[in-house]
């Protein structure tokens, strides 16, 4: 009985063990079905003592008591069974996010942002560098002058990296 005291599975008001109340905390947490039981002559509750409203947690209450006043108050949302199989859930993904990780299949969004900015940047620095780079031979084939072929290409590409726009990654958090 100690353990399951400890664990907050005994429920009290008062002094007195509050069997019914304590036969429920052990069936959501037992895989066996709770005992139907009579209740004795000398353990009488009284569930209008019990104030659900202001029941507080007690300055030298342990982790697992308060945790079980919380739940008396409040309600468990699931019982033992599915909150082990939530967990093991839980811990499926995080165990398959750690090797996608580290297969390399799944990286940082902050590293992904830094790749594609790094791509645009270099896409950018290209284009501003088109003119000067092709202008000399565009002007030699055609028989011109270097500077006004490059002079003339400049606004063109200018225009082009503006039509381009800011590179946008979608980058979701699923």
């Amino acid at each position: 009985m100690t353990k399951w005291k400890e664990r907050g599975w005994i429920v009290f008001i008062g002094e007195n063990v509050d069997v019914e109340a304590s036969d429920e905390m052990l069936a959501k947490y037992r895989k066996q079905p709770p005992i139907k039981r009579a209740r004795a002559v000398n353990q009488p509750v009284n569930r209008a003592a019990v104030n659900t409203e202001r029941l507080t947690v007690e300055e030298g209450d342990s982790p697992t008591v308060a945790a079980a006043k919380i739940i008396a108050l409040t309600g468990a949302d699931m019982d033992f069974e599915e909150a082990r199989r939530v967990k093991e859930n839980y811990l499926a993904l995080l165990n398959k996010l750690e090797y996608e990780q580290k297969d390399g299949s799944l990286i940082a969004v902050q590293l992904a942002e830094q790749v594609l900015f790094e791509g645009a940047r270099q896409a950018r620095d290209a284009w501003l560098n088109f003119p000067a780079r092709i202008g000399p031979m565009l002007a030699a084939t055609l028989g011109i002058e270097a500077d006004k072929v490059t002079e003339a290409l400049t606004p063109h590409v200018h225009k082009q990296i503006a039509d381009l726009g800011e590179p946008e990654g979608e980058f979701v958090k699923r």
